[in-house]
């Protein structure tokens, strides 16, 4: 649903690796 760049900055701010695998 978001875009992989703006993923990565989420991802960063807070790593939850269930988001993360989500996306992938």
């Amino acid at each position: 649903m978001v875009n992989p760049v703006e993923n990565i900055s989420l991802s960063t701010t807070r790593p939850p690796p269930a988001a993360t695998a989500r996306s992938i």
